[in-house]
This record gives C-alpha cells, structure tokens and sequence, in this order.
C-alpha cells in the first residue's frame, strides 16, 4: 500500500510488527528518515495523500481518519459503518 506524496518526495506506506499491529508510517523517497505517524491495536490501510501534500487520510476500524503528514492532528472524520471495500479518496 505504499502512495507517493503529490511532490514525488516522501512515500506514507503501512507496517507492522504482527498480523494485528499495522501502522501508518512516511519516509522519504529514497528510503531514508522513516517516520511512525500512528501508534495504535487497530490495523490501519489504504494511505492516501491530500493534493496538498500536508494531510494523510487513512482508514481504521472501519472509519476514515485524516492525519497531518507530521503526525499532527489526528481526525476521525466517520463514526462507524464504513464499507470495506472503500478506500479514503480526496475526490
């Protein structure tokens, strides 16, 4: 699941430790500097940069959250009953 930042700069991708621990990671093109942005149990998918390049949206538990590409602001922005086929879109 990894997405290129819209600049062509950064990658965020998913990873993790075990079948149930998966986080929200970014790092640079190249590779270097990877950085955590989640730290939670729930398995968290499909990354996807705001056209900006300042926001990550991402689903977990069933619901869609959008992060600051630093790890700020971390928002719920559903409450449940998303479907899972859906992936968080900027559309």
């Amino acid at each position: 699941m990894p997405v290129w930042s819209p600049d062509g700069t950064r990658i965020a991708y998913i990873s993790g430790t075990s079948p149930n621990d998966f986080d929200l990671w970014v790092m640079n093109a190249d590779g270097s500097h990877p950085v955590r942005l989640t730290q939670h149990s729930s398995n968290q998918g499909d990354p996807n940069w705001s056209p900006d390049g300042h926001w990550i949206a991402f689903d977990m538990e069933r619901d869609i959250y959008v992060i600051g590409a630093d790890g700020s602001n971390m928002v719920r922005i559903t409450d449940g009953g998303r479907a899972n086929d859906i992936a968080p879109d900027w559309r």
